[in-house]
């Protein structure tokens, strides 16, 4: 499938006008303007029959998906359901809380598509999706060498591991450590919930190898990396974008005072990438 930025464009009004009548608000640590605008675009692309993701957080994503592909059946997992503002009602969309892996997968349309945003190792989720018969995955958090808290596509095209580490007793240590301060914390306060906990325990680091590329290239048919619709001054970590292999933006910062919700949440952007698989 062909993406250029013309075809892209074609769908930002519309895009916008939806956008305005989001449920949550204030979806910080969740998806924003740059990556929902992708994943509305790519499922206008793709129309699959069937959709799974992986990561609800507080919804905002069932309710996007619902709303570009009305007719699709949705099953939304997470393994805290707890944290949702947006609940759908619609008869097409189910929850569970069993994890990916768990899933009964056996009788899955042959377009079927799952969008991960659950912060776990990509290359095992991959592997999972492939095993099931999946051609179609989105991958939200598709950090750069030498970023993120978990391993991801681009990391293992690029050989660079999870951050350039990997399992140590420090790194075990560290994991213990934050586990308990989790638990301290939901022991004090039953509703408390931080995702950064949650994923950030320092147990899923790879080290550098280029065996996981090579065997990307056996199942991988195409992917793309959507293109942030702003770049602010500096990236995320307050540094230079040359540093991270990035295409140009939708919109130039000229624009910023057109836009200025939307340039407001550029530097959520996260390299966010759909893959085909054979």
């Amino acid at each position: 499938m062909n993406f250029t930025y013309k075809d892209i464009l074609k769908y930002f009004n519309e895009f916008c006008l939806l956008y305005k009548n989001k449920p949550v608000a204030n979806n910080k640590y969740g998806i924003r303007f740059p990556h929902a605008f992708a994943i509305y675009y790519f499922l206008k692309k793709i129309k699959p029959k069937f959709i799974v993701e992986s990561g609800i957080y507080k919804g905002q994503s069932t309710w996007l998906i619902e709303k570009t592909l009305p007719r699709t059946k949705l099953l939304s997992i997470d393994i805290k359901l707890d944290t949702r503002e947006y609940i759908s009602s619609r008869v097409n969309t189910k929850y569970s809380n069993l994890d990916f892996s768990n899933q009964d997968f056996s009788e899955i349309p042959r377009d079927s598509l799952v969008f991960f945003d659950d912060h776990q190792d990509f290359y095992q989720r991959l592997q999972q999706a492939y095993f099931f018969g999946f051609k179609h995955i989105i991958f939200e958090d598709n950090y750069p060498p030498g970023k993120g808290d978990f391993y991801t596509f681009n990391h293992a095209l690029n050989g660079s591991g999870s951050s350039g580490k990997y399992l140590s007793y420090k790194n075990i240590f560290f994991a213990i450590y934050k586990i308990a301060t989790y638990l301290i914390k939901k022991e004090k306060n039953p509703n408390y919930y931080d995702h950064k906990d949650l994923y950030n325990w320092g147990l899923n680091n790879v080290k550098k190898n280029d065996v996981d590329k090579a065997n990307l290239k056996k199942i991988l048919k195409s992917y793309y990396t959507f293109p942030p619709v702003f770049k602010k001054n500096k990236t995320r970590w307050g540094d230079s974008w040359g540093l991270y292999k990035t295409k140009k933006p939708l919109f130039n910062r000229s624009l910023k005072k057109k836009y200025p919700k939307i340039y407001e949440e550029a530097d959520s952007y996260n390299w966010i990438t759909y893959i085909k698989l054979k």
